[in-house]
């Protein structure tokens, strides 16, 4: 069960997948962020139908009972969850309320980011420091590290946002501009899903 990238269960129409008419899925967690904090994971299971259903998520297959439960007839079924460090499988189980019920899509859903090999560049002919120098303060997965902390206060800092990659969007290389007291900064940038590749 991939990141974003829904499955068909493939429940049997009209006969019982199982002694208890169960399909089990599998997310397989093992991406810690750099700071070691918990991240949020969504687990869904998409019902174009608004057929009844029974969603349950289990941390590791040796788990007595579900940590979270819902039962509902929506065309969308979320569970939210925040993934801890020390665990790497979460199973998700879906259970229907009619052998004749079909059409389910399951998935999860994260964003991770990370930064390395990042690489700065400064104009070369500047003597001393004015009111046009800047601070570049980059965030990710909670922390913030500033890696260019110049007299820049008086006028800033300013922020800049580098969207997310999106659905299906592996790798990006752009650059964004930010104006500061009429200079332009440009700060280029390639965001990567698989950056150690």
């Amino acid at each position: 069960m991939p990141n974003d990238d829904p499955k068909d269960p493939r429940l049997p129409v009209g006969q019982k997948n199982g002694a208890n008419d169960e399909r089990w899925f599998r997310a397989p967690l093992a991406e810690q962020l750099l700071s070691g904090n918990p991240y949020r994971v969504e687990f869904y299971i998409q019902n174009d139908f608004n057929r009844k259903i029974r969603l349950s998520l289990f941390e590791g297959i040796a788990a007595p009972a579900p940590f979270e439960q819902v039962s509902n007839e929506d065309a969308l079924t979320l569970i939210g969850y925040d993934r801890a460090a020390d665990i790497q499988d979460v199973y998700m189980l879906l259970e229907r309320s009619q052998i004749t019920d079909y059409e389910f899509l399951a998935g999860y859903r994260y964003s991770i980011s990370y930064l390395n090999q990042l690489e700065i560049y400064s104009i070369e002919d500047q003597i001393g420091l004015g009111a046009d120098e800047i601070r570049l303060t980059m965030t990710a997965d909670d922390i913030a590290t500033n890696f260019i902390d110049e007299d820049f206060d008086d006028d800033g800092p300013f922020t800049g946002t580098i969207p997310a990659l999106k659905k299906g969007e592996n790798t990006r290389e752009s650059s964004l501009i930010i104006e500061a007291e009429g200079a332009e900064y440009q700060i280029s940038y390639k965001l990567s899903r698989n950056p150690n590749q």
